[in-house]
């Protein structure tokens, strides 16, 4: 954490519309819906339409890329057609930027779905054996998609830093273990682990069971081509490397996901997936969200302008948090996480009343904020906000 704020005791529990929500879900899906981070974003988003600032779900206000747009509007004019070969050039051009070719690729509508073909595989190829082994706070649809059909996951605490605890987490993997999951850089705390040792963690645990490395947030990092781990698919590792165009790409809406591994495995994966062939597309995905990311996955200057945008935005979050003595977890991603001197339920309410929305979390014993960064003129309104609650 930045800066030397105490930290004070949460007050009681304030009454939340989540519970309606429940009450109007069919069971099945009820422990998703209640226990994910997706679906709460989704369900604040709902019920607050109109807010002046969405600093919640971690998009990217700045795209998609212009040249995404324009590729995206030629394809309208074939949208009457099924995008039969259109995944597959996809598939060949992410795949051969790794050095790998598209029988070790699978794409989806966004990451999300991917996770969920991997849960789904664990849960049911897998027959529940085993814990999933991910870090507390984990990102947890996969986890919840696994629960849901009867599989079991134990979360390792974070370090005090906020990180992986890699040495923790490598302990706790038996010959059952199924899958250990890292989220690299991590969601909701934003840090990245040190290259050097996750790769060495993923070589070593790789050799036992599988790691699957979510790099959703990569595109955020100093160097992402030597911070990810998919190198080591091309070295032959049981690993597998999930990475999203919802982040940096700003297809939050659009959808569009992919995930890199072993052949073996990913055509395991892909029987819970909705694809049928790496050939063909897939019936998740749009002939306008493919034409999109061919060309943005090439926009290397739209990304730059992202990321640029995205720290200048850190940095003015930085300023503030500082000026009213609150601490804060330096991020790694296009988000930051800081701990609340009051209880999480009356700071978030506070906000939305004001039309600012962001995250609350609680873990460790403490309450906490998660505001993403959006344009500089929601980040000034946060701010203003954020001074009027706390002060």
């Amino acid at each position: 954490l930045r800066n030397g704020a105490m930290l004070s005791a949460g007050l009681g529990l304030l009454p939340s519309q989540w519970e309606a929500l429940l009450a109007k879900t069919p069971q099945g899906s009820k422990s998703r819906l209640q226990l994910s981070q997706l679906a709460e974003e989704a369900k604040i988003i709902n019920d607050f339409p109109k807010l002046k600032a969405r600093l919640l779900a971690n998009e990217n206000p700045f795209g998609p890329s212009q040249k995404a747009k324009d590729e995206m509007v030629k394809a309208l004019d074939i949208g009457y057609q099924y995008s039969f070969f259109g995944a597959g050039e996809l598939s060949d051009l992410i795949a051969g930027s790794f050095g790998l070719t598209k029988d070790n690729i699978l794409l989806g509508a966004g990451s999300t779905e991917l996770l969920t073909s991997v849960a789904y595989y664990l849960a049911i190829a897998g027959k529940n054996k085993g814990k999933i082994i991910c870090a507390d706070p984990p990102y947890d649809w996969l986890m919840i998609s696994a629960a849901e059909h009867g599989m079991d996951w134990e979360g390792v605490p974070v370090t005090k830093e906020n990180n992986h605890n890699l040495d923790a987490m490598a302990a706790k993997v038996t010959e059952d273990t199924p899958l250990v999951y890292i989220c690299n850089p991590a969601n909701p705390n934003g840090t990245v682990v040190d290259t050097d040792q996750l790769t060495s963690f993923c070589k070593e645990v790789s050799k036992k069971t599988t790691v699957l490395v979510d790099e959703a947030y990569i595109d955020y990092v100093d160097d992402p081509g030597k911070q990810s781990m998919a190198s080591l698919i091309k070295e032959g590792h049981n690993i597998l490397v999930a990475r999203t165009f919802s982040k940096v790409h700003g297809f939050a809406g659009i959808r569009m996901g992919y995930i890199l591994g072993q052949q073996e495995l990913l055509d395991k994966i892909m029987k819970y997936s909705s694809t049928i062939s790496k050939q063909f597309s897939t019936s998740s995905l749009s002939g306008l969200a493919i034409a999109g990311a061919m060309s943005s996955y090439q926009d290397k200057v739209f990304i730059q302008s992202c990321v640029d945008k995205t720290n200048e935005g850190k940095a003015f979050v930085y300023k503030v948090l500082e000026e009213m003595d609150y601490e804060y977890v330096p991020s790694s991603t296009n988000f930051i996480l800081f701990p609340l001197r009051m209880h999480g339920d009356q700071f978030q309410k506070a906000m939305f009343e004001k039309g600012i929305g962001v995250r609350k979390w609680k873990f460790a014993k403490q309450h906490w904020c998660r505001v993403s960064i959006g344009k500089m003129e929601e980040l000034e309104l946060f701010a203003e906000a954020f001074k009027e609650v706390v002060g």
